[in-house]
């Protein structure tokens, strides 16, 4: 998910390339990360969600989950005018 049209280091995600773009971080709902994210990645709009691999165990099964580094929060590189158009999304808190 940390990945964007390509790029899959974390350097090549967080350059500054655009004068009219700044980070932003956007409060999401309840475990709806992933959900915003694929919002974001179709409407080709940049973000970072950092997101690490959790083994747990469930009876004689060994489950692999992926969970947001940061919970409730997805990092957006986005213009002023994008901005609001990211928070009218459903996900977003």
């Amino acid at each position: 998910m940390s990945e964007w049209f390509g790029k899959s280091s974390v350097a090549e995600v967080l350059v500054n390339d655009k004068p009219d773009f700044n980070w932003y971080v956007v409060r999401t709902k309840s475990r709806c990360e992933k959900k915003l994210s694929s919002d974001l990645k179709f409407d080709r709009v940049r973000f970072y969600l950092p997101i690490f691999t959790k083994v747990s165990l469930s009876g004689r099964m060994q489950v692999n989950r992926e969970i947001p580094l940061f919970s409730g929060y997805v990092f957006t590189y986005a213009d002023y005018e994008t901005r609001f158009k990211i928070t009218d999304n459903k996900y977003v808190a």
